[in-house]
């Protein structure tokens, strides 16, 4: 199935889908920069600062693990009734790793050429990441937002240009 022809029936599960992506991938990074701060001592002056870093983080990996259950049961009902949209989903994120693969990556980036090489090898990677997802070994797959700093640009382009597409069909 072409990620052009994504059947409206579908938009809204793989709406869903990256509803609770991006859900994951933040707390995901709240929960990386709290431990951050705690193991650089980083945001704390006194023990009172220290222990809130501390609670923040428990309820942190709370929320994490309650958005990883919400999302692995809504994956396994849509791998059950609708697999069409778990593929469609999934190559929307293979073709915004296509574009960033097969193209210069934009200026305002400011990628050396010292980088590409590392850039590349990471969207390679972040490609495996998503086949696994397809192929049901994982549920999502957590973005590089450093060398892969346009992928959430280059992916909104194409939802965008999808449900364009599929609204004027």
């Amino acid at each position: 199935m072409s990620w052009k022809r994504i059947k409206p029936m579908h938009q809204s599960a793989i709406e869903q889908l990256e509803k609770q992506r991006l859900a994951l991938q933040a707390c995901q990074c709240t929960l990386s920069d709290l431990e951050e701060s705690l193991d650089r001592g980083h945001g704390y002056q006194s023990a009172h600062d220290k222990a809130k870093i501390v609670v923040g983080l428990a309820a942190a990996k709370c929320q994490l693990a309650a958005l990883q259950q919400q999302h692995q049961t809504y994956l396994q009902s849509l791998r059950q009734s609708t697999p069409e949209a778990v593929d469609a989903w999934v190559k929307l994120h293979l073709a915004a790793l296509e574009l960033i693969l097969h193209a210069p990556p934009p200026l305002d980036l400011g990628i050396s050429d010292k980088v590409l090489p590392v850039r590349q090898d990471v969207a390679h990677k972040t490609v495996q990441e998503w086949q696994e997802v397809l192929t049901g070994m994982r549920d999502y797959v957590s973005v590089n937002g450093y060398f892969l700093a346009d992928y959430e640009q280059q992916l909104q382009a194409l939802m965008t240009t999808t449900v364009a597409s599929t609204h004027a069909a």
